[in-house]
């Protein structure tokens, strides 16, 4: 398969934008639309659509088209070309295989393009499927079919007609949606059609109209059998599919549910479906409040002739991200479904905020999918999915997908000890640029069949003029390689076992021969040289199977239009050149950027910069929470602005780092080049520790005065804090469990805790008075170590706790090693939005998505497969190694059985208390920290009375967060931290009268508690 619309130029780009919920529509900029529009129309235009991008580029050389002959075509006709050969690569068939061959052309149009007598062929829709049929010389049945906004669907639908039939092998099927005149929307707004307020809603009850787009995607069909036998990568399969007419309603474009539900419960019924398999409906969904509806019901008929179940199955529509691509609308909802299935997962539904008004969802079996979600299995079946596509003149098309599920039994086709992987293109730089993008795919797929690989590229590509052949072992090797094509192929550089050539036959005056055997060295010389190689003959009977591999990189050959002029090309040529020679300094640059990068994480993670890999996960690498922070503050100062934390997360990896920072921070390259990047390493907050005592952590840079001590919470780190001592005046040290950020056994019980803890602080202060403090956990201990401290004669000034518990009421909490394993793994994915706690019921993983009845390996393993999908930032090795620390220290620490003894001069110690007042510990969050029945009775305790008794000098805060566990994530709260530490850690210190402000504006802030 192949396709382009609205933010994507192939399938891989196409599922991104449907994974991350993308809304691609985009606003019409184009000054003389604007001015027609203005001139035209009877009403305001909604000016955004779904707009393909570098949709005038088209490789007429490839095709062996004439440049006037191409500025005479159809913009469908350009993109329907170039995505029907990516198509055939995407399916691993070499086009030429197919010349004389009965295959078949089916393409959906609605029509368009401007008429002229030197360009009928140019312009007339039926030329779409014959040009296909002519440039690959095909002898099937080649139509164009026009059912307005079902059109692809339906050519589908043909098209299996015929397979069924036994008139073709082999099918190419696609629709082709591009927009180059301002007339269609003239006349769809005047017609009512489009969105007023330029937002595509669908199910929504706000909805008032679609959005349109550009759009085309094509498939390669064949019968399933044929499939299996020819190894062929197989994306999915048509369990059923059918079409029908609305006949008479009211009026020629007003749907009939009746028609649509007929036409579906037949399908299900002729072809044996259960419904309750279909666990997606991918739908036409316009965004047109009737119509919607109408379509819901008709699906609501259909099903409930089957099932009574409700809302199992979800219902999406890819027109919110894309816009409606009417011709092609069909074709890509079926992408979408088989990317899906590949991926397996369901993506979301944009725009939905409140149900429709006319559809009751509560009573059928549907649900709007709006958070990207595992696809759950079938039991042992595949998972499967429905299609709709409907025209406005009546016509209905419904299709069942089918997940594909390989026979168990695997390919026995020999491994040789090496490989040839044989390239060509029709220019030198087409060449070049695939073999960049065939190495990024390698680097991606680290587990690719190497064999599969080459049997692809040998039997499933075109020999053209320009060629590449490396004879290889190793995935590893075979990406170096290509990485070195791909750099312009340096002759200093030439590796070993390397061939290129033309494609000529070298000084010979008899044809072109074939050759089936010989050294690999010998084949590959001659084929790089032009001759043929008969690869099927180096394979035994079980041959590899074909792989989907990155498709051939056409060459943009700029502007190709109707209007296009001699003067104006040779603008744009020497504009080009400009802008190439612009982008060769600026890779100049992004080069030092780069390198700047990498000195800054090679740093953090004390290592050479040459074994930074840039397209390896930071985490991977060995990058700690704290190493985060400290790079954090190093780009910071790069950029001289903030940088939230999420983003180290979201670009994980020196390649989409430099992406994302050159996008966003549009100086960042002339930065680097003048970047002092000793300065850059220093502007890093946290010291590295002592070797005595590697728990101690300096979270800030300052110097002056005596230090601040605050303690780990129950999981034993300290980067949270490090917000607060940001704006602390004084040296502010996080102490870290012992054994978090080493292999050493964790210290056992609080007590022995606070003992091993005074000694580190004593290598920084040795004597009094101290300033301690910690969140949770952490207060208790700064309570002992103040204990024990008053015990040695030594002072402690003032002690500040986070929403620390009591443990006196705290009972023995039996650990379950899946109920850590959640909370664990839900605590590595909170770090990636900490800033942002809305995010958090979307990124975490709800219990009731996972299966307990599994054993405990399986279900660890069932978490981190989902978690994946949330953005985990850490390999699974790593989380291994996260969850066993966090056993550790929770198992270490023993709270519960800690017990509170007086301190020996409480009245000299000030107390501040910060107290969540609503009293929850998980809260809404509980679901994703505890399985059922491992549940923790912390909710609505008073756990400041014991501390208020010990200690005299003693005043509470109160603080309005969620609950106990985002108390150090929610903005507000946050905010009044900075505020407070900021004063009483700093050289003044605390005043009565600031804390009576302080704690006026607090109860202005957050209020108190009713009974208090």
């Amino acid at each position: 398969m192949a396709c382009r619309s609205a933010g994507a130029s192939n399938p891989g780009e196409f599922w991104q934008l449907m994974q991350q919920g993308k809304d691609c529509i985009d606003s019409i900029r184009e000054q003389s639309w604007l001015d027609f529009f203005a001139a035209h129309s009877q009403t305001p235009v909604p000016l955004r659509y779904g707009q393909m991008q570098r949709k005038e580029h088209f490789d007429a050389a490839f095709f062996g088209i004439a440049q006037d002959d191409a500025a005479a075509m159809d913009f469908p006709q350009r993109v329907l070309l170039e995505e029907t050969y990516k198509a055939l690569e995407d399916a691993g068939i070499a086009p030429s295989s197919l010349q004389k061959q009965p295959v078949g052309v089916f393409i959906g149009s609605v029509g368009g393009g401007e008429q002229a007598a030197h360009s009928l062929l140019g312009t007339d829709t039926g030329a779409l499927s014959s040009h296909i049929a002519y440039f690959l010389d095909l002898k099937g049945p080649a139509l164009t079919i026009n059912t307005a906004c079902s059109s692809s669907l339906m050519a589908m639908d043909v098209a299996c007609q015929y397979l069924r039939s036994g008139k073709i092998d082999l099918a190419i099927v696609g629709g082709a949606t591009v927009y180059t005149d301002p007339r269609a929307f003239i006349m769809m707004n005047n017609a009512g059609i489009l969105s007023p307020t330029a937002a595509c809603r669908p199910f929504d009850n706000n909805a008032d109209g679609m959005i349109v787009g550009d759009g085309t995607g094509v498939v390669i069909l064949k019968r399933l059998d044929d499939a299996k036998r020819d190894q062929d990568p197989i994306h999915g399969v048509i369990a059923a599919i059918g079409s029908n007419q609305n006949g008479q309603t009211a009026g020629r474009t007003v749907p009939s549910y009746l028609s649509q539900s007929q036409l579906q419960s037949s399908l299900y019924r002729d072809n044996r479906i259960n419904v309750e398999d279909i666990q997606y409906i991918e739908a036409h969904g316009t965004a047109t409040k009737l119509g919607d509806a109408i379509e819901v019901d008709a699906l609501k008929h259909s099903f409930q002739q089957f099932t009574d179940k409700k809302h199992y199955c979800a219902i999406g529509s890819v027109k919110a991200n894309i816009g409606h691509t009417t011709a092609a609308s069909g074709v890509l909802s079926v992408i979408k479904v088989l990317l899906g299935f590949r991926h397996r997962l369901i993506p979301p539904s944009l725009n939905f905020e409140r149900c429709n008004e006319y559809i009751d969802f509560e009573n059928t079996p549907f649900y709007v999918n709006t958070t990207l979600q595992e696809w759950p299995g079938n039991a042992v079946k595949p998972r499967m999915a429905a299609v709709t596509s409907l025209g406005h003149g009546g016509t209905n098309v419904h299709a069942v997908l089918e997940e594909y599920l390989p026979d168990s039994v695997l390919s026995q086709a020999a491994q040789p000890e090496a490989f040839l992987i044989p390239l060509s293109a029709k220019t030198p730089e087409s060449l070049a640029a695939y073999a960049t993008r065939l190495a990024l795919f390698i680097r991606q797929n680290a587990t690719l069949d190497l064999n599969a690989l080459a049997y692809t590229l040998q039997v499933g590509r075109e020999r053209l003029q320009y060629r590449s052949i490396f004879q290889v072992k190793t995935l590893k090797e075979l990406a170096a390689k290509l990485e070195w094509l791909g750099r312009g192929g340096a002759r200093d550089e030439r590796p070993e076992n390397y061939w290129q050539g033309e494609g000529k036959v070298r000084n010979r005056a008899y044809p072109e021969q074939s050759f089936e055997s010989g050294p690999l060295a010998t084949l590959a010389e001659h084929w790089a040289g032009g001759d043929n190689i008969n690869w099927q003959a180096l394979y035994s009977e079980d041959k590899p199977q074909r792989l989907h591999l990155p498709t051939y990189v056409f060459a943009k050959t700029g502007n190709i239009g109707c209007s296009e002029k001699k003067q104006e090309a040779a603008k744009e040529e020497e504009a080009a050149k400009e802008e190439k020679a612009a982008k060769e300094e600026k890779a100049s640059k992004e080069q030092q950027l780069e390198l700047l990068l990498k000195k800054i994480l090679a740093h953090q993670l004390d290592c050479p910069v040459q074994q930074i890999d840039s397209r390896r996960n930071f985490f991977e690498l060995g990058l700690t929470s704290l190493g985060l922070v400290n790079m954090l503050k190093s780009l910071e100062q790069l950029t001289g602005k903030k940088i939230a934390s999420s983003i180290v997360f979201e670009y994980s990896s020196i390649e989409r780092l430099e992406a994302y920072l050159t996008k966003n921070h549009t100086d960042i390259v002339d930065r680097a080049e003048f970047a002092d990047c000793t300065a850059l390493i220093k502007s890093s907050v946290f010291s590295q520790p002592s070797a005595r005592f590697p728990e101690l952590i300096l979270l800030n840079e300052n110097g002056r005065g005596q230090p601040v001590f605050w303690f780990h919470g129950g999981l034993g780190g300290v980067q949270p804090y490090h917000i607060l001592a940001e704006v602390c005046e004084r040296p502010f040290y996080g102490i870290q469990a012992k054994g978090w950020i080493s292999k050493q056994p964790g210290i056992h019980g609080v007590p022995a805790m606070a003992a091993y803890y005074i000694q580190a602080m004593q290598s920084v202060q040795p004597a009094g008075p101290y300033d301690l403090g910690g969140y949770s956990l952490g207060g208790l201990i700064a309570y002992e170590v103040t204990r024990q401290l008053q015990e040695r004669g030594e002072s402690v000034a003032t002690i500040a706790m986070l929403d620390t518990f009591d443990t006196t009421g705290i009972k023995d909490v039996k650990h379950s090693a899946k109920n850590d394993f959640l909370q664990a793994v839900n605590i590595a994915l909170q770090t990636t939005v900490m800033q942002n706690p809305e995010a958090f019921s979307s990124t975490l993983i709800h219990r009731d998505q996972l299966d307990v009845s599994l054993s405990d390996e399986a279900f660890l393993q069932q978490l981190l497969d989902l978690a994946k999908t949330r953005g985990l930032p850490y390999s699974e090795e790593q989380m291994y190694e996260l969850i066993h620390k966090q056993s550790k220290v929770q198992t270490a620490h023993e709270a519960h059985r800690y017990r509170m003894l007086p301190l020996a001069a409480a009245e000299s110690v000030d107390c501040y208390y910060f107290r969540n007042k609503n009293g929850l510990y998980m809260g809404e969050l509980e679901p994703y920290f505890t399985l059922v029945g491992y549940e923790y009775d912390l909710d609505k305790k008073k756990h400041w009375q014991i501390w208020q008794e010990y200690l005299p000098h003693f005043s509470i805060v109160d603080m309005d967060a969620s609950n106990h566990l985002v108390f150090l994530s929610e903005p507000d709260v946050c905010n009044s931290l900075i505020d407070f530490f900021r004063v009483l850690y700093s050289e003044a210190g605390m005043t009565p009268e600031f804390f009576r402000s302080f704690q006026q504006r607090t109860i202005e802030k957050h209020g108190v508690l009713s009974n208090e």
